[in-house]
């Protein structure tokens, strides 16, 4: 089975991946980054980005015809999922991994949005501090002053290939950071947030709200 293949066939029928989405699964397979098991780098110049894209899963016992997990965006464990709102439209939603990131809400409210977030470049997608830095801003973050840096501290690329291919696509470009497309997230627990898909969580997952 095509690699873009393979990752369509793992999305419940109930949540395909719309259209943007699936063209993106057929650019990594063209730019020979995926897989047999569907997991691959989300740009060519990626290399140390824990940003991956995966094959759909579920998430805790949540129903796979409203969330599918497909996009890894930390370290820890933390993921990028599409949910189907009570309206029926498909969000692009951030699921914190809860042993690092609690982060939890929408993260793009279209397709084409979550690639440009993507196409920012960062090696994480899964602090709320980072998120109004740059990459190289959230790089600093992590590792210090540049003059300290160890061999093994490097920088952040742009990932070139893809910011082409949204444009020649789509007509898009990526932010200077995901602030500007993704605001202020909630967390887990949060049973005030305005946020649609925390409020939807809480409820799917009985939360009674923080002490």
């Amino acid at each position: 089975m095509r690699f873009s293949d393979h990752l369509m066939a793992s999305f419940p029928a109930a949540l395909q991946p719309p259209e943007p989405l699936a063209r993106y699964f057929r650019w990594i397979e063209s730019q020979g980054l995926g897989e047999g098991n569907g997991f691959c780098l989300i740009d060519p110049s990626q290399s140390n980005s824990h940003v991956r894209l995966i094959p759909a899963e579920t998430w805790g016992d949540v129903s796979a015809d409203r969330l599918a997990a497909f996009c890894r965006t930390g370290g820890d464990g933390s993921m990028a999922a599409l949910w189907r709102d009570d309206a029926g439209e498909i969000r692009f939603v951030h699921l914190g991994s809860g042993s690092g990131s609690v982060m939890v809400g929408v993260l793009a409210w279209n397709a084409v949005d979550f690639l440009r977030l993507l196409a920012i470049g960062y090696e994480e997608l899964c602090w709320p501090e980072e998120l109004a830095c740059t990459p190289m801003q959230a790089f600093i973050l992590n590792n210090g002053d540049p003059d300290q840096w160890d061999e093994d501290a490097t920088p952040p690329t742009a990932p070139l290939a893809l910011r082409q291919w949204l444009a020649q696509e789509f007509g898009a470009s990526a932010p200077e950071t995901a602030a500007e497309l993704v605001g202020t997230l909630p967390r887990y627990g949060d049973t005030d947030s305005s946020d649609p898909f925390c409020q939807w969580l809480a409820k799917a997952q009985g939360w009674k709200g923080r002490k």
